[in-house]
Order: C-alpha cells, then structure tokens, then sequence
C-alpha cells in the first residue's frame, strides 16, 4: 500500500512538473510587459554583451534559452548592467540597440524588472497564465501531499483521520461496503 501510494505520489510530482514547465515554456516567448504596475514604467535602450545558452530543460521551461547580459542606457541616463533570460536578448542583437522598460517595486529603482514594450490586453492574459501555473502546481502538489500522508499512516490511521472504521477502509483508501 505504501508502495502504490507512493507510486502515485511519485506520478502526480512527475506530471506537476511536466504541466509546470510547459506553461513556463509557453510564459516564456512573451517578451513584453506583464509585471504588476509598480511604477511608471521607465524606457531605456540595451546594448547586448555576452550570451549564454541553456537547456533543453532550464526555468526558462523546455528548449534551448539564451540569457544574455546587456547594458540598459534609461531615459533619465543612468546606465544598468542586468542579465536577461528567457531569450528576450540573443546573439542576434549584438550590435544593435533594443528598447526595453523597466519597473522597480520602489522609488529607489530596487527589484526592477526589465521587459520589451508590450499590450495591455496580452499583458493581462499573461497574468492569468502565471496564475493557472501556480495554482496547477499547489493543487497537483496537494494531490501528492494526500497520497503520501495515505500511504505513511496506513489503513487504521487514515481510516481515522477521515472518520472511516479500520475495517470499512480497503487497501486502496476507499470505504468498503
């Protein structure tokens, strides 16, 4: 029983991570605007420097991804060094100017994400995507939680906690007739 358990434990985990990592796949060819308005957002320009490829299963989701440093030049002058993942900068860009935004989650320009111009409406739908990924992964890891916990506290236990008789519980957690 704890076998079983643990086994389906093992499979929603294995499923939680391949549905995870699709969405982030599909979050990831959106380069534009999808951050919470912090702040005004604020425009710059970006020079790449050096790229590096990762892959063919990275946080990016699956596939070869470049992360690339750039030097952002902002409206208001200051000059930033960041590294851009997610293929928003390749080896394709060097040499080239690209415009970005950035918004901090202060006044003080700390913790500022740095994007491509996007839509408003995509911006959204790009939003609700983040938030299905989240949820997929609490409710999937949930799901895993409940088949381990059946499967460490065996038939008398779980029959307890879920207010079954022992012996009214089969080996499979479902109450007999």
């Amino acid at each position: 029983m704890l076998f079983s358990c643990a086994a389906w434990a093992a499979a929603l985990l294995l499923a939680n991570a391949v549905v995870t990592l699709g969405l982030t796949t599909a979050l990831s060819h959106y380069h534009g605007e999808s951050t919470p308005t912090w702040s005004s957002p604020m425009h710059g320009r970006a020079r790449t420097l050096a790229c590096q490829q990762h892959g063919p299963v990275s946080l990016d989701g699956f596939g070869y991804w470049w992360t690339c440093g750039a030097e952002v030049t902002m409206a208001d002058g200051r000059v930033i060094v960041v590294a851009l993942g997610a293929s928003m900068l390749t080896p394709d860009d060097q040499g080239k100017t690209v415009d970005l935004v950035e918004r901090c989650s202060s006044s003080d320009r700390h913790e500022c994400v740095y994007t491509r111009p996007g839509g408003g409406l995509v911006a959204v739908l790009i939003r609700l995507l983040h938030v299905l990924r989240v949820a997929v992964m609490a409710v999937i890891g949930l799901l895993a939680g409940v088949f381990l916990l059946r499967g460490l506290l065996g038939r008398r236990l779980y029959g307890r906690l879920v207010g079954v008789e022992a012996d009214a519980v089969d080996d499979r957690g479902k109450e007999g007739r």
